[in-house]
């Protein structure tokens, strides 16, 4: 049964996407008209509104700390823990602005998904490809600098496997796509998003007792020179937002006990 009702969660957020997938024809116009600027407003504000219909669809609080950090405009380059599928509408609401951030191939050949990510200017990545991948990577990092746009990167490489929560290494040369063109790099921490994967939390919980926090450390510009630089940034980094994980842990509270076929919304 819980599996069942995250199922529907995720169907009912992938028909959000397709839904809003139906104003292509007037990104289409406004970009044959030259209007770019608005084009932009326009995804920022139904991805927006889409991320936070996706976190009052699970009936989860969101907490931000820290969001005064967060450049409002320029390249950004935001590094966070991974937890699971929520992290993105999370984020998404928590930094203020609409982030691009890297997938996989194959999500790029999900109607509506494929749409939206683009539109994010998401960076496909094929991982049978790493030579090619290294280039790319190069490429995007000078496209966000020029254009001024923000990602987020997931340095684990994927979400994380432990009930807890617990950040595991980060892989050698995730931050390359920061480091390429020296971007302003935002530590970000997250914790909460681990309970959706687990099939008893919508059960044990109610609307309103679901909980996602998120702290936003202070930017830092990297100058890094060599490998043992990088190497140093990258332990930096994940002990900052190994700490403020922690200091923002989250515990789901169960769910009191209730009247033999009493009816729960969830």
């Amino acid at each position: 049964m819980d599996r069942m009702r995250l199922s529907l969660f995720g169907l009912r957020a992938w028909l959000r996407i397709m839904y809003n997938s139906l104003v292509r024809f007037r990104f289409w116009w406004y970009e044959r008209q030259g209007r770019h600027a608005e084009v932009q407003a326009l995804v920022d504000s139904m991805t927006r509104a889409w991320a936070l219909g996706v976190l009052d669809e699970v009936g989860c609080r969101l907490q931000v700390e820290g969001r005064e950090h967060v450049p409002e405009t320029g390249a950004l380059v935001v590094v966070s823990n991974h937890q699971g599928a929520f992290d993105i509408p999370a984020l998404a609401v928590s930094l203020g602005r609409i982030p691009g951030f890297i997938a996989k191939t194959e999500l790029f050949r999900i109607p509506g998904i494929a749409f939206w990510m683009r539109r994010l200017h998401c960076i496909r990545l094929d991982r049978k490809d790493i030579l090619g991948g290294g280039r790319m990577m190069e490429r995007e990092s000078a496209a966000i600098a020029r254009h001024g746009r923000c990602l987020i990167l997931f340095p684990e490489g994927t979400r994380s496997r432990d009930p807890e929560g617990s950040i595991g290494p980060f892989r050698q040369g995730s931050l390359r796509i920061a480091l390429a063109a020296n971007l302003p790099i935002l530590p970000v921490s997250i914790d909460g998003t681990r309970f959706f994967a687990r099939p008893d939390a919508m059960r044990r919980t109610r609307r309103g007792e679901r909980l996602i926090r998120v702290r936003i450390a202070p930017p830092c510009q990297p100058n890094v020179q060599s490998s043992k630089d990088s190497r140093a940034l990258m332990e930096e980094l994940r002990a900052t937002i190994v700490a403020n994980r922690e200091a923002i842990r989250v515990e789901w509270p169960a769910a009191e006990p209730e009247p033999a076929g009493a009816t729960r919304q969830a």
